[in-house]
């Protein structure tokens, strides 16, 4: 039986790559990996970053950190030591819990573990406990945090953290206690506790709360008064519902904040503006809105995977991205984005579970460059493109509208190939054409006739047949089924001839 030592920051752990292990804690890299007869050690000489498990053995594993010295263990395959499990992390600051981790989301790994099993200041996420060890961690010095998919485990129960302070502070210090307004202390909110701000939590005017809890759970301003602020220091993590009031405020930032909360979770924004990036990444967890969501004109809404309902509620960004597997329910709201530059504004892409057809649309901003509108074949509501400057919308996919409108000066290609569909066209002083040299198709559903007015067409075909009509408009060409009429009004002795 051997020490070996991690060395060299972040890395993957395998059974055969040595550039990370030493046989001397802080010593070179270069020594050969751990075997199951090895015992494996990271500790504060170690380095920072993640740690990535995929075939590494060892006998005891003790990963022993002290602040600011490692953030994850993330396993992409099964792990089985063959003796202990030592894990300890933050003893020193409760920023820095250790999390243990899936290499995919939603997608348990196994830990089995026939000796001991001890987890101090520790976090999971889709892990499996497994094998003869006891796996209650509920009394757990500092407490296990359950991000969820977790299974063959006890994790600390859920409580409710009520803040009391009367000066501005970080979350991770002592404001924290079990009854409103304080009494006993409690532990700083781990990803299954609420973090619950009300009428007795902020005892002076005009405080600042910063979030620089990486993880955290449910957050719930609920009647707080004298006007606090709640802003982050670092990418945060939320796994439970959050609920805002009007009568406090949200600053902006340039880190991500993050939704991951499995369950059926809601977003209460009270109003507020979320001047940064927000990521619905909640495996099979889901997010509705319960009132209007802003992140402001530069700022990005992505779906990666989950569900976000938008039900009856508007929303307000830069642009949509979603991710395959994630599901989208639009509502029956308004989706404004102001996306200026280069790139996607909105994505609905193949394999995303879409709902779109009683939702509006609306493209403002003014444009720099081309942007993109990924239909991904789905069904919309109204879409107008009523953004400004010089560029042009690409259009992709068969999408199908229930009204398309493109505002005067707005050109559109259509990607070559694909058939848009709408029931109301309205193109007035527009541009229409293909991505490239070839054509694309234009259908009105329900019956009815089309008629566009001062428009340049170009490799476009209309279907019907002798539905579409343009008026005082540009045949650029390459055109089919459109039918082009100069109409001429005189005014002559008040009369229109």
């Amino acid at each position: 039986m051997a020490e070996k030592y991690w060395v060299g920051n972040a890395g993957t752990w395998d059974v055969s790559t040595t550039t990370h292990w030493s046989d001397s804690s802080g010593g070179a890299g270069g020594a050969t990996a751990p075997t199951s007869a090895d015992n494996a050690n990271f500790n504060t000489l170690s380095g920072t970053g993640d740690i990535t498990i995929t075939t590494g053995v060892c006998n005891n594993l003790v990963f022993l950190m002290t602040a600011a010295t490692g953030r994850a263990i993330i396993l992409s395959a099964n792990f089985a030591p063959a003796g202990n499990l030592s894990l300890d992390s933050n003893s020193v600051l409760a920023t820095q819990r250790l999390l243990i981790q899936s290499n995919a989301l939603g997608t348990a790994r196994t830990i089995t573990c026939n000796g001991t099993v001890t987890a101090n200041y520790c976090d999971f996420q889709d892990i499996t406990g497994a094998g003869t060890a006891s796996w209650d961690l509920s009394g757990a010095t500092g407490a296990s945090g359950n991000c969820g998919g977790n299974s063959g485990m006890t994790l600390s129960t859920p409580i409710t953290c009520y803040a009391v302070k009367g000066v501005s502070a970080l979350f991770s210090s002592a404001m924290w206690f079990t009854t409103s307004g304080g009494a006993s202390a409690a532990r700083n909110p781990l990803p299954q506790d609420t973090a619950r701000f009300d009428a007795s939590s902020v005892t002076a005017a005009s405080l600042t709360f910063t979030q620089d809890l990486q993880r955290i759970g449910s957050i719930n301003f609920t009647s707080v008064t004298n006007t606090p602020t709640l802003t982050t220091s670092t990418i945060c993590t939320c796994y439970g519902s959050i609920t805002l009031v009007s009568g406090m405020v949200l600053t902006a930032s340039t880190t991500t904040y993050t939704f991951s909360g499995r369950g059926a979770n809601t977003l209460a924004s009270g109003t507020l503006t979320w001047a940064k990036n927000f990521e619905v990444d909640c495996a099979n967890g889901s997010l509705a809105l319960s009132d209007n969501f802003v992140t402001g004109a530069t700022k990005t809404l992505v779906i990666t995977s989950g569900a976000f309902t938008a039900t009856n509620q508007n929303v307000t960004c830069r642009s949509l991205t979603t991710v395959s597997g994630s599901t989208l329910t639009m509502g029956s709201g308004t989706w404004t984005f102001g996306m200026t530059v280069s790139g996607t504004v909105f994505s609905a892409s193949a394999g995303v579970t879409f709902s779109g057809a009683a939702a509006t649309i609306i493209l403002n901003g003014v444009r720099t460059a081309e942007q993109t509108f990924t239909t991904g074949d789905n069904t919309f509501g109204t879409f107008s493109d009523n953004s400004t400057g010089a560029f042009s919308l690409k259009l992709t996919g068969s999408g199908t509208f229930t009204s398309f409108t493109m505002s005067a000066g707005r050109t559109v290609n259509f990607t070559a190939g694909t058939t848009t569909t709408s029931a109301t066209w309205v193109l007035s002083g527009s541009t229409i054409t293909s991505v490239t040299a070839a054509t694309h198709t234009v259908a009105k559903s329900g019956g009815g006739a089309v008629t566009a007015s001062g428009c340049t067409i170009s490799y476009s075909t209309a279907s019907p047949v002798a539905t579409f009509t343009a008026i005082n408009s540009t045949d650029g060409g390459n055109n089919t089924n459109w039918t082009f009429q100069i109409v001429v009004s005189s005014l002559f002795f008040g009369s229109t001839f």
